[in-house]
C-alpha cells in the first residue's frame, strides 16, 4: 500500500509541476540540446547577400542608397536567379532618384521579388502600444510581392519559433517571407518551432559589396532563391536563438526557409501525451523487484531516464516531434527519490563507518607528519604554533628544552632572505619559497621556508547558526643546504667560464689583427717577387716559389679574416654597410665567383631567380659572401655529374630568400643541430678529407643575424641538402603603387 501511495504522490508532482509550467526551461533546453545532435546541412536552394561589416565599411554609408539594392537586384536577375527577398525596411521615402532605379530594378525582376512588411508600435504616449503597419513607399509596390519580416520571441526572449504570417491592423494577412520563399504559405498564424538542428553555416553566403562590385561567382546563385539583408552586428536586427546564440534577422528567415523547404517545422505533444508517458512508467515502476538495492535502482532509474532522452531524439528525427519529456524524468526523480528514503539506516552505518576510517587516517598523517624529513607546523591565525614536529625546531636552531610558541620567535633565529610581512612571518605570501640560514656546529644550514594558508570547517556551530570555519596557515621548513652549495658552485663555474670565453675572444680579436699585418707584408712582397717588378729573380723555380707563398699568405689572411669576423660577431661589433641592393644580382655574382674557381669548372650550376624580386637594404659585400659560402659548401659535398640549383624568391609572409639546393652526400641528423657552430664540418667516408677550417656555415650564420636574418637546413644523408637565407620582410623596400614593374631589382 506504502509503494502505491508514494507512486501516487510522485504523479501529482510530476504533472502538477508540468501543468503549472516549472518544468517548461527545463523542456525547452532538452530541444536546444537536441538540435546540437541532429546536425544536418542546408539544402542550398537558397543564398544569403550580406549587408556584413565589410560592406558597411567598403561603401561608406547606412541606410544605403536605394540605388544599390536595384544594382544589386539587377546584378542577381543577369545572372539567373529565380527570386529575391529583401529583408531591409524600404518604407523611409527619401532619395526619389534611387527609388526610380530601384522600383525600374524590380518592374525588370518580373515581379520575382519580395518586399517586407511589418507591424510595431506606433509609437511612444498613450497610443504607443496601438500597432501600424509599416510597407515599402508605394512607388515600389507594383511590381513587387509583400511578405511579412515580423517573428515573436518566447517570454524569455529567445527566438524558438516562428509563424506563416500576422493579420495587420487593416485586416490584411501578409505571409511571412521564408514561407513564400519555400514556397509553403499557409493563411494561418500557427506557430511552429525550427529546426536549429540545420547547419547555419552550410547556408552559402555572398558579401553585398561583392555583388554591387561584381565579385562573385554568377554560377553560384543561378537558379536559386537570395535573401538580402544586414547581418552586422552594428545593424541591431539581430535575436537571440537556440544553439548558435545570437542570429540576424535575414539568416533567421533563411533558418524558417530551411525548415519549411525539408520539412522539418517541429510541433510539441500536448497534455494527454504526457498523462500516458506518466502512466506507462508508473507500471513499470509497480513492476521493479522490491528487494533491488541502491545501486541497482539507481541503473534502472538512469536507464529510464536515458531510454526517454534517447525515444525524444529519435521522434524529433524521425517525425519532427518534440516529445515533452521532463515530466517523465521529474517522475522517475521522484519515484528515485522516496525509494532512497528507504536505505536512511545503511547510509548513517555507512556514515559512521567512515568516521572509523577518518580517525584512522588522522593516526597515520600524524605518525607520517611526524617522521617526516620536512620541519611540518601548523599556526593559527595570530601566528601562534599549535603543531609542530621536532624536524621543525631542529632545522631552525632550537631543538632545545626551551621551544618557542610563536613563529615569529620561532623564525627570529634565522637569516631571512627578505623582510618580515607586518602581520608576522606567518603572513608571507603563499607558496613562494624565502631563502634563510642558520649557523650550526657543523658550519651554516640553509633552509625553504614555505606558508601555506586553508580554511578549516569548525567542528561546533557558530554563533550565527551557520556551519563556520577558520583560518590556520602551515608552515614548511626544508633543509636545502646540498642545493644552495651546488646552486653557488655552479654560478661560480659559470662566470668562470664566461671570463674564460672573453679571454678567448679577446685574445682571438688580438691576434687577428696582428697576423694581419705581417701577413699582408707577405703577400705584398710574394706579388713583387712572382710579377718580377724589381728585376728578374733569374730563376723560374723562385717565381714559382713567390707564388706559392702568395697563394699561401691569401689562404692565411682569408682564414684570419674570418676568425676576425668571428670574433666580432660574438663581441656584437659586426658593423654593415647596407646600401639598397638586388638579391639576384648578388646570387649571379657569386655563381660566376665559384665558376671561376679552377677546381669547379664544367660544374652545372642552374640560377633559378624570381626576376620580380624587390631590392632589400643589406650590407652587399656580405650577403654575398654568404650565398658563396653557400654555393661553395655545396660543390664541395656533391659529385661533379650533379647539378647544384640556386633560387631566389618571396615567402608568403613578405621575407625574401636565396637557395642553395645540392644533391649530393646530405648531412646527418647528429650533424644537423651544431652545423652552424665554430669549426664544425660535416664528417662522412667521402669527405672527410675536404678542406675547410668549419667556419664557413658560422660565419653566414653570424652575417644573416648581423641582418635579423636566419639560415634554414634541410638535409637527408644521401639525399642533398637545401640551404636558405632568409631576410625579413622589413628589409624589403616596397614598391611605388604605380611602378610595379620597376619595383623589379631586375
Amino acid at each position: 500500500m506504502r509503494r502505491y501511495a508514494q507512486s501516487l504522490i510522485a504523479f501529482l508532482v510530476a504533472m502538477g509541476a508540468y501543468m503549472a509550467g516549472a518544468l517548461e526551461t527545463l523542456e525547452l533546453g532538452l530541444l536546444e540540446t537536441r538540435f546540437s545532435v541532429l546536425d544536418r546541412p542546408a539544402t542550398s536552394d537558397l543564398v544569403a547577400v550580406q549587408i556584413d561589416a565589410r560592406s558597411i565599411q567598403e561603401l561608406g554609408e547606412w541606410p544605403l542608397s536605394r540605388s544599390k539594392y536595384a544594382l544589386v537586384v539587377q546584378t542577381l536577375v543577369d545572372a539567373g536567379v529565380r527570386e529575391i527577398a529583401i529583408d531591409v525596411d524600404m518604407s523611409a521615402r527619401s532619395d526619389p532618384e534611387g527609388t526610380a532605379l530601384l522600383a525600374a530594378a524590380l518592374e525588370a525582376a518580373g515581379g520575382h521579388v519580395l518586399l517586407p512588411a511589418f507591424i510595431q508600435k506606433a509609437g511612444a504616449g498613450p497610443d504607443g502600444t496601438a500597432l501600424m503597419d509599416t510597407r515599402p513607399e508605394d512607388s515600389l509596390l507594383p511590381h513587387a510581392w509583400l511578405a511579412s519580416v515580423n517573428v515573436v520571441p518566447d517570454a524569455d526572449g529567445r527566438l524558438r519559433r516562428l509563424i506563416f504570417g500576422m493579420d495587420t491592423p487593416d485586416g490584411d494577412f501578409p505571409y511571412s517571407m521564408f514561407a513564400l520563399l519555400a514556397e509553403r504559405a499557409r493563411p494561418s498564424a500557427a506557430p511552429f518551432y525550427v529546426d536549429f538542428g540545420i547547419d547555419v553555416r552550410s547556408i552559402p553566403r555572398v558579401s553585398f559589396a561583392d555583388v554591387l562590385y561584381g565579385r562573385f561567382d554568377a554560377a553560384a546563385v543561378r537558379g536559386k532563391k537570395v535573401i538580402i539583408g544586414g547581418t552586422a552586428v552594428e545593424l541591431g536586427d539581430h535575436f537571440s536563438v537556440p544553439r548558435y546564440g545570437v542570429m540576424s534577422g535575414p539568416m533567421v528567415q533563411a533558418m524558417g526557409f530551411e525548415t519549411l523547404r525539408q520539412g522539418r517545422e517541429i510541433h510539441r505533444t500536448g497534455p494527454m501525451a504526457v498523462i500516458l508517458m506518466l502512466g506507462v512508467i508508473l507500471v513499470l515502476s509497480q513492476i521493479m523487484p522490491q528487494r533491488w538495492g541502491w545501486r541497482q535502482q539507481s541503473l534502472m532509474a538512469l536507464g529510464a531516464a536515458g531510454t526517454l532522452l534517447v525515444f525524444s531524439v529519435a521522434v524529433q528525427e524521425l517525425v519532427c516531434i518534440s516529445v515533452d519529456v521532463v515530466p517523465g524524468i521529474t517522475l522517475i526523480i521522484v519515484c528515485f527519490g522516496m525509494q532512497m528514503s528507504l536505505f536512511a539506516d545503511a547510509q548513517q552505518k555507512a556514515a559512521a563507518h567512515q568516521k572509523r576510517v577518518a580517525a584512522r587516517q588522522r593516526i597515520l598523517l600524524d605518525r607520517v607528519v611526524a617522521d617526516s624529513f620536512d620541519g611540518i607546523a601548523i599556526l593559527d591565525a595570530d601566528g601562534q604554533i599549535e603543531k609542530a614536529n621536532d624536524r621543525t625546531f631542529e632545522l631552525c636552531g632550537a631543538d632545545g628544552a626551551d621551544r618557542p610558541g610563536h613563529v615569529d620567535a620561532l623564525l627570529g633565529i634565522l637569516t631571512i632572505s627578505r623582510d618580515r610581512p607586518a602581520g608576522g612571518w606567518h603572513l608571507l605570501p603563499a607558496g613562494e619559497a624565502a631563502l634563510a640560514q642558520c649557523d650550526t656546529a657543523n658550519g651554516v644550514r640553509h633552509v625553504e621556508l614555505t606558508v601555506s594558508r586553508s580554511e578549516v570547517p569548525l567542528t561546533q556551530l557558530s554563533i550565527d547558526g551557520g556551519a563556520g570555519t577558520r583560518t590556520v596557515y602551515g608552515l614548511t621548513v626544508r633543509d636545502v643546504t646540498d642545493r644552495v652549495v651546488a646552486a653557488r658552485a655552479t654560478e661560480a663555474a659559470r662566470e668562470e667560464a664566461e671570463r674564460a670565453n672573453r679571454a678567448k675572444t679577446d685574445f682571438l680579436a688580438n691576434m687577428s689583427h696582428e697576423l694581419r699585418t705581417p701577413l699582408n707584408a707577405v703577400i705584398g712582397f710574394a706579388e713583387l717577387m712572382e710579377s718580377e717588378a724589381l728585376g728578374p729573380l733569374g730563376n723560374d723555380d723562385y717565381r714559382e716559389y713567390a707564388g706559392d707563398i702568395h697563394t699561401s699568405g691569401r689562404h692565411l689572411l682569408s682564414i684570419v679574416n674570418d676568425i676576425l669576423d668571428i670574433t666580432r660577431s660574438e663581441m656584437g661589433d659586426l658593423a654593415l654597410n647596407e646600401n639598397e641592393t638586388c638579391l639576384n644580382e648578388l646570387a649571379e655574382a657569386a655563381i660566376s665567383a665559384c665558376r671561376r674557381a679552377p677546381e669547379q669548372e664544367g660544374r652545372e650550376i642552374i640560377a633559378d631567380f624570381d626576376h620580380a624580386l624587390p631590392e632589400v637594404l643589406a650590407d652587399p659585400g656580405r650577403i654575398q659572401r654568404c650565398i658563396e659560402g653557400l654555393l661553395s659548401n655545396a660543390l664541395k659535398f656533391s659529385d661533379g655529374e650533379k647539378k647544384v640549383i640556386v633560387r631566389t624568391g618571396t615567402e608568403s609572409d613578405g621575407s625574401l630568400f636565396v637557395e642553395v639546393e645540392d644533391f649530393g652526400t646530405g648531412i646527418s641528423r647528429q650533424m644537423l643541430s651544431s652545423i652552424l657552430m665554430p669549426f664544425q664540418q660535416v664528417a662522412s667516408s667521402r669527405n672527410r678529407t675536404s678542406s675547410g677550417t668549419g667556419l664557413g656555415l658560422t660565419i653566414v650564420s653570424a652575417f644573416m643575424a648581423a641582418h635579423d636574418g636566419k639560415v634554414d637546413i634541410e638535409s637527408e644523408e644521401g639525399e642533398g641538402t637545401r640551404m636558405r637565407l632568409v631576410l625579413p620582410a622589413e628589409r624589403s623596400l616596397a614598391p611605388a603603387p604605380n611602378r610595379m614593374d620597376a619595383a623589379a631589382c631586375d
